[in-house]
């Protein structure tokens, strides 16, 4: 078997892969945001510092992103490696036809933009090039979220619980650096 075949059988996206490509952001199913920004391309870049950003005027940042979104590889609950964006629902990783790949969870789907072509790369100026939070300090940061995710264990707790857990258990750290808008 050829390589680039064996290389289409490969379930595993690497880091290389996941910040080379400009990635495409579709909701699924969100009322509150309308049918319009459906049709809007909406990208997003992932960078080698484990920051994910936005191209200047983004249809949900515009020209500010909302928080610092930081990105990781977990194992999931299952057997499979996911992607970890904050505390937002693991995305799962999976082949397309084109042998690209598609992020997924059970709100929004990212898939490679071929048009809009490699990624730019993060701009000197840009605040997220200036990251200084190691892999380690993220997934420190955000591996309680994820164990409650795995776990199940929000569809059980009310609402007041879910805050309380994911506001760093006093530590002052407000909510809004987890969740937000992708």
């Amino acid at each position: 078997m050829g390589a680039s075949l064996a290389d289409a059988g490969r379930t595993e996206l690497r880091e290389g892969e996941l910040c080379g490509f400009t990635w495409r952001l579709s909701f699924k199913s969100i009322t509150w945001f309308g049918p319009e920004l459906a049709s809007m391309p909406i990208r997003r870049h992932f960078h080698p510092n484990h920051t994910l950003t936005a191209p200047p005027d983004d249809p949900l940042w515009g020209n500010e992103e909302p928080q610092r979104h930081y990105w990781y590889f977990r194992p999931g609950p299952t057997a499979v490696t996911v992607l970890q964006v904050n505390t937002y629902p693991c995305l799962t990783v999976c082949r397309t036809p084109d042998w690209g790949w598609e992020l997924e969870n059970a709100v929004v789907r990212l898939t490679i933009d071929w048009a809009a072509g490699p990624n730019p790369g993060l701009p000197p100026d840009h605040p997220a090039a200036a990251e200084t939070m190691t892999l380690e300090d993220i997934r420190e940061r955000f591996h309680f979220a994820a164990l409650m995710q795995d776990l199940g264990q929000n569809e059980f707790m009310s609402d007041d619980e879910t805050e309380e857990e994911g506001s760093g258990s006093g530590s002052g750290e407000s909510d809004s650096e987890g969740g937000g808008t992708w």
